[in-house]
């Protein structure tokens, strides 16, 4: 009877392990495929598979050693001076945008402007991660007289008196090139808090 007794708590013994153990292995290959999930989703991210893309322009108006520059007065950048322009729509051409925008900002029409940047930006914009392509062009006239609308408050400056630190922080280093006649590709990335984090700059083909 003892050896019978004996068995039975050595049998319920063996099975509790066993169950034991395939329920360890269970938590450990749940818990393996959680990091590697994670692992996949952040390989994505970094390679910006799933960010969002928005296409826009920007506009810069050079005259007479002189820069039309807009300071943003609602939204994303406001108090920054920049170019003007904004998104692409649908049906539009990126010359026509940035034309439009001109337009609806200022009030002018630049007559024959010039791509000379294309940047990348890989950025946060509300929390999400997004790729924006700005599109730069350079005009040196315009039909028009150049007025304030409810977005942008038109400001000419000396091209020695620009005014980098109420701008982006990447303007101090694309924006020389484009006052130099240089035509070029860049990538910029930036942090969740706006830091930026690297960029690069190649001529454009």
């Amino acid at each position: 009877n003892k050896r019978n007794k004996t068995r039975a708590i050595n049998k319920n013994s063996y099975i509790f392990v066993t169950i034991f153990l395939i329920l360890v292995n269970a938590f450990c290959y749940l818990f393996n495929l959680i990091l590697c999930y994670n692992k996949l989703i952040k390989f994505i991210n970094f390679f910006g598979e799933n960010m969002k893309t928005t296409n826009t322009t920007l506009m810069l108006i050079i005259k007479k050693n002189k820069i039309l520059l807009a300071q943003k007065k609602r939204d994303f950048g406001y108090g920054k001076f920049n170019g003007v322009g904004g998104k692409v729509e649908n049906g539009e051409t990126i010359m026509q945008a940035a034309i439009r925008e001109t337009k609806e900002e200022i009030f002018i029409e630049p007559i024959d402007p010039i791509l000379r940047g294309i940047i990348e930006f890989d950025e946060y914009y509300k929390g999400e991660r997004t790729k924006v392509i700005m599109n730069i062009f350079v005009a040196n006239s315009y039909y028009g007289r150049v007025r304030e609308s409810d977005e942008m408050r038109p400001q000419w400056f000396n091209l020695h008196s620009i005014p980098y630190d109420n701008m982006f922080p990447d303007d101090r280093l694309w924006l020389p090139k484009v006052l130099n006649g240089e035509a070029f590709k860049a990538k910029f990335k930036f942090d969740e808090n706006f830091n930026l984090i690297s960029y690069s700059f190649k001529n454009m083909d």
